[in-house]
């Protein structure tokens, strides 16, 4: 290869360099967009993924406090049925010493107080009034029958003073079942507002999962530019390197050939200083340092 030819390929090789050196810069400048593009979409994913758990989080805490509350519900309206039952069995206890009184008294033409007044005028008739034994005796009878009475109606407000605590309990149980409705009716319109909550968080939630997975699909998108941006690079890099290797073996050639020409001259020097001395001419300060430097002074003046 003549110098004309070396001169051309290096020129074309500087060249090709120098426009692999801009496209890699472009390129590498590219790459820096899309991995600057590529965080922002991570950031913004990570972001809406960051909320969407917060979202779970609130449906989570809202779902326990909803199912909190339809147990309390539950376990009230067992109380309810409890309560209730109580009422039932109050009326029919009721019913029953009702009835008792109506047994109790079937046939009793008079009040207490009329029997016990009766009683008391034939105790005093007994004791203040003279009788024979037959009025004694029908005296006696009509007062054991009266007290019976009177028993029947002492037994009577017995059944009265228990229908009484029953209609006193019924009255208790009443409130309570009042109360416990309305508990259950807060309950229950708590739960449904804690339902609703829930349900509009998980909408957000799929909302926010929507726009996580854009992003995810955008960063995907910037990947896939990256990856085929960097391939280009680490192709420009690779004829790059090919292209400097080139370049590095002209240099060696070119200083191989530099350091023979140069090698020649010095020679050439050299060998007119020593005829210079061999013939007694005055030689140079630079071609004497030559000589020196070349230990060929003293074999010059010998010759």
């Amino acid at each position: 290869m003549n110098v004309l030819d070396e001169s051309d390929k290096r020129s074309q090789i500087v060249n090709q360099i120098q426009v692999l050196e801009s496209d890699i810069s472009l390129l590498k400048k590219m790459l820096d967009e899309q991995y600057t593009l590529a965080n922002e979409h991570i950031e913004t994913r990570n972001r809406f993924n960051e909320g969407r758990r917060s979202k779970l989080n609130q449906v989570q805490t809202l779902k326990e406090k909803r199912d909190q509350l339809n147990d309390f519900v539950k376990a009230q309206k067992n109380l309810l049925i409890e309560k209730r039952k109580n009422v039932h069995g109050n009326r029919e206890e009721i019913q029953q010493h009702q009835q008792l009184i109506r047994d109790t008294l079937f046939n009793v033409k008079i009040s207490k107080d009329e029997a016990q007044n009766r009683v008391d005028d034939l105790d005093w008739k007994i004791q203040t009034n003279p009788t024979n034994i037959e009025e004694e005796k029908r005296i006696t009878s009509e007062i054991k029958k009266l007290q019976i009475i009177i028993e029947k109606y002492s037994r009577v407000e017995a059944n009265n003073k228990g229908i009484q605590l029953l209609y006193t309990e019924i009255d208790v149980l009443r409130k309570e079942i009042e109360m416990i409705g309305e508990q259950i009716k807060n309950a229950v319109k708590g739960s449904q507002i804690h339902h609703k909550e829930m349900i509009q968080r998980f909408q957000e939630s799929n909302e926010l999962k929507n726009h996580s997975d854009n992003a995810h699909r955008a960063f995907l998108g910037v990947k896939k530019k990256a990856d085929d941006i960097r391939k280009k690079l680490s192709d420009k890099q690779e004829m790059l390197s090919k292209l400097e290797y080139e370049l590095r073996k002209l240099d060696s050639i070119d200083k191989e050939v530099t350091s023979e020409k140069e090698e020649k001259r010095v020679s050439n020097i050299v060998t007119r200083t020593q005829r210079k001395i061999k013939d007694g001419e005055k030689v140079t300060f630079d071609e004497f340092k030559l000589l020196l430097e070349r230990d060929l002074f003293k074999s010059s003046k010998k010759e």
